[in-house]
């Protein structure tokens, strides 16, 4: 049986600006995927949402 891989998946939880100082923002990953010649899943998990005024802080 042989698989077929169409895109990785990317899960994270740091905060938007720590995990872009790592090299794993959603554009450096575009990039990667675009290289590869695959799609990607990028989702990203945060404790108090996006926007507002705890947005940049940690927590789960």
């Amino acid at each position: 049986m042989a698989f077929i891989h169409y895109a990785d998946v990317f899960i994270q939880g740091y905060r938007p600006v720590v995990i872009a100082r790592k090299g794993l923002g959603l554009h450096n990953l575009l990039e990667m995927a675009d290289k590869r010649g695959k799609g990607i899943i990028y989702v990203e998990e945060n404790c108090y949402g996006p926007y507002g005024p705890m947005a940049e802080q940690p927590g789960w």
